[in-house]
């Protein structure tokens, strides 16, 4: 049985884009100067403060590399159970991976936790205790059936139903 968990790999991506949209906004700002930025509409003839749009960008860059920051701490979770009921976990970040191998005695069974996301909405995850402490999102999710199903399944995939 494996189960992998890549929501995490989203934020990796959307951070990146991010950073390379203020990349190129601070090229174009430093290749056009600070003399050419007007208000909207342009029939209006007064122009921005020249540190007011370099404020913006230095707002833009520390939002983008905390976020960033953020994010690379949440790990995409691969997760094997092997033929002799041990499971082998994968997290991987965007510069390491760490893996470990339990036995199926040293992991409580997978449990459904509920919680809400930014709307308010609930959310599912399918955590993972291992005895020396790590907690694992296995699984995430709106649907708390899937998440339940997989649960059962892993439960008895390791002997824990």
């Amino acid at each position: 049985m494996k189960i992998r968990n890549n929501v995490a790999a989203f934020g990796g991506v959307f951070s990146l884009c991010f950073l390379c949209a203020c990349s190129a906004f601070t090229y174009i700002l430093i290749r056009d100067g600070l003399a050419h930025i007007q208000i909207f509409p342009p029939d209006f003839q007064d122009y921005y403060p020249a540190w007011f749009i370099p404020l913006v960008l230095v707002i833009f860059w520390l939002a983008g590399l905390g976020l960033a920051n953020y994010l690379a701490k949440i790990p995409c979770v691969h997760l094997e159970v092997l033929p002799d009921r041990s499971v082998s976990i994968v997290k991987r970040y965007p510069f390491r991976k760490e893996a470990n191998i339990f036995k199926a005695a040293e992991l409580s069974p997978a449990e459904v936790v509920e919680a809400t996301d930014s709307d308010g909405d609930p959310y599912f995850y399918l955590q993972l205790r291992a005895s020396n402490g790590i907690t694992l999102n296995v699984v995430e999710g709106h649907d708390r059936k899937s998440c339940e199903e997989v649960g059962s399944r892993f439960n008895a995939a390791i002997g824990k139903e």
